[in-house]
């Protein structure tokens, strides 16, 4: 055999590319392909030794974990642990991810720019207080708050429909559906507030006193408009303010009507078109028949008419009269002594008693008597010739003349005289008694 650095039958030749005894061992990967020492095979020093990939005393242990000249580089952050291109220090790029989260780069060795996180740093961040106190590796923020529209442990999950904000922490309120609220902002993009909201972004509630879509609706409540659902405008208690009726109070009083809940009726002469609402107050002309006041409320007592300006008559037992056409209630009598007709308002005329019934007696030169009782005005004579008696209407009894003062004469066969002038009875024998 021959010594370390030499071969041939003579051992005269010179070690190429190998060394040791006889030149059996190849050299190792020296830097720059040069050749290693042909005694021991150590590689020439100075700078690197051994060619990437490569590192040893004679540069024939392959890298591992690490690459390059030497193999003085550590690998990268290699997804799923793996280990670096010995030569280049690349990552396998046959998988899902090349770099474990929280680095990107040909090698990997460059952690995630701020914003971005996850293997290959491919994930982007979605923090409320910014990209700051994003984790590079798991996108998890520090502050425990995401940014508008994102939800979840690492504020990766976008908001459902209809919530949004910060950690999707708000609730919509978009009259076309939560598929047109923004996800961030809350904003409707088209079809205004649901009914009990307004804004900019439909997160306002409606003010005591309105309600409906952008709470446009106007409550009216009697008992104002804190008993209004800012919904709907169905007022909770106490019914519709005066010129209002319906379930929420939205649809005003019919002409004819007014006051709350419409429950009053108008009596206004020119109709129902002049009423007030509010109040029936009418705003021309005066009371229908039967009423008065100034809204028309008050019922006629005692008086009938627009107004109640006509005094009823004079109905039996001081009984009211209708109040619109101001006649009398039926009966018999159905007026007071000395009246008659359908309203009572006409006094009797030669007649006296309820209703006027009875012709007056035979009052002295034709006078009426009382249209009460019926009595002739007192006088002397009272009474016309042939009658006597307070209402003169009894006639003369054996007596004559006005008031019946002078007693009849002798007539023959004891016959009654005139009750006018006394004359006894002609026709017959004799007139007068024999003497």
């Amino acid at each position: 055999a021959c010594a370390a650095g030499w071969h041939g039958a003579f051992c005269e030749q010179e070690c190429t590319g190998s060394y040791g005894p006889d030149c059996t061992t190849p050299c190792g990967h020296c830097y720059n392909d040069e050749t290693c020492e042909r005694f021991n095979g150590t590689c020439p020093t100075g700078g690197n030794v051994c060619a990437a990939g490569y590192h040893g005393d004679n540069c024939h242990q392959e890298c591992s974990g690490s690459y390059g000249p030497d193999c003085t580089t550590p690998c990268g952050h290699c997804y799923g642990g793996q280990t670096c291109d010995r030569f280049n220090g690349q990552c396998p790029t046959d998988g899902a991810y090349v770099c474990t989260a929280g680095y990107h780069g040909t090698n990997c060795h460059q952690a995630c720019t701020p914003g971005k996180f996850g293997p290959d740093c491919t994930g982007t961040c979605h923090c409320f207080s910014g990209h700051s106190v994003c984790d590079i590796r798991t996108g998890v923020c520090s502050d425990g708050l995401c940014a508008a529209g994102w939800e979840g442990s690492n504020c990766q999950t976008a908001c459902v429909l209809g919530k949004f904000g910060p950690d999707c922490a708000g609730t919509c309120h978009c009259a076309s559906g939560h598929s047109v609220c923004h996800r961030e902002t809350g904003v409707c993009s088209s079809g205004g507030c649901t009914a009990g909201w307004e804004g900019s972004n439909c997160q306002t509630p409606c003010t005591a006193g309105a309600f409906g879509p952008d709470c446009a609706g106007t409550c009216n409540c009697a008992r104002g408009g804190s008993v209004c659902d800012i919904r709907t405008g169905v007022c909770s208690s106490g019914g519709c303010e005066a010129g209002w009726e319906g379930n929420d109070c939205q649809t005003p009083c019919s002409p004819g009507e007014f006051g709350p809940d419409c429950s009053g009726t108008c009596y206004c002469a020119s109709g129902g078109s002049v009423c007030n609402t509010e109040t029936g107050v009418c705003s021309s002309g005066e009371c229908e028949a039967g009423w008065e006041g100034s809204d028309c409320q008050t019922e006629c007592s005692g008086s009938y008419g627009p107004d109640c300006t006509t005094p009823c008559g004079h109905c039996y037992g001081g009984q009211t009269c209708d109040s619109i056409g101001g006649t009398c209630p039926t009966g018999d009598p159905m007026c007071e002594a000395g009246y008659h007709g359908a309203k009572c308002d006409q006094e009797c005329s030669d007649a006296y008693g309820p209703d006027c019934p009875t012709p007056c007696g035979h009052c002295y030169g034709g006078q009426t008597c009382d249209s009460i009782g019926g009595t002739c005005p007192t006088g002397d004579p009272m009474c016309e010739a042939g009658y006597h008696g307070a209402k003169c209407d009894q006639e003369c009894s054996d007596a004559y003349g006005p008031d019946c003062p002078t007693p009849c004469g002798h007539c023959y066969g004891g016959q009654t005289c005139d009750k006018v002038d006394g004359t006894c009875p002609t026709g017959g024998d004799h007139v007068c008694a024999a003497g």
